[in-house]
């Protein structure tokens, strides 16, 4: 059993639509620093960075970690505020490492702008499973979330965020594979119904 689904984002919102956590910390209200915690919202942006870590290193899916020690492997890095980088080492050394620990689970796949949760009984390496979905694409193809869903993986009622770049792509190889057969006027509406556009979740930091 292998199932996807949108990874949580903080309470922080704009317009009434909820806002990634980093936005939050890079943009703080009235211009104030933001200072790091072990606030939920906070904790997400943490969870970001360990399985960025995690996927560009290609390590195994783990359901939690089985110590501080083994976490600690996977901090490294930089937390943005501000659209200033803080290192996650010396933001890390501040808090409380037992509840930082005892906080942090579940797992995800963070590759650029693309940051899904998985979770799944099989043995996967992170990276190898992602790419595997489509191994003839670029890692940021439209084409994995599309094989995501053509293969039953997307937790039914999760939302997958988009950019409007890949929303546009998506819409364009649904298209051929519509053209081709390879998908029905049913799954398309599935897919469109299972996606929606936030521009702002566009992550600054450079492809790993």
């Amino acid at each position: 059993m292998i199932k996807f689904s949108q990874i949580p984002y903080s309470t922080y919102s704009y317009d009434g639509m909820p806002k990634p956590t980093w936005v939050k910390a890079t943009c703080p209200p009235n211009g104030i620093p933001h200072n790091f915690s072990l606030s939920d919202d906070d904790m997400l942006t943490y969870y970001l960075e360990i399985f960025r870590n995690r996927t560009a290193k290609d390590k195994p899916y783990i359901d939690q970690y089985n110590s501080i020690e083994e976490l600690e492997e996977d901090i490294y890095g930089n937390c943005l505020y501000y659209w200033i980088p803080k290192d996650f080492k010396e933001i890390y050394c501040a808090l409380d490492k037992q509840k930082f620990f005892h906080k942090i689970n579940g797992n995800a796949i963070v590759i650029k702008h693309r940051a899904l949760c998985i979770k799944t009984d099989e043995s996967i390496n992170l990276y190898s499973f992602y790419k595997g979905l489509c191994p003839d694409k670029d890692i940021l193809s439209i084409c994995i979330p599309i094989r995501i869903f053509e293969l039953g993986l997307w937790e039914e009622g999760s939302l997958m965020y988009m950019t409007n770049e890949d929303y546009y792509n998506l819409s364009k190889e649904i298209l051929v594979k519509h053209e081709a057969g390879e998908l029905t006027e049913n799954q398309i509406e599935e897919i469109i119904g299972s996606v929606i556009i936030k521009e702002w979740i566009i992550d600054i930091k450079p492809t790993q």
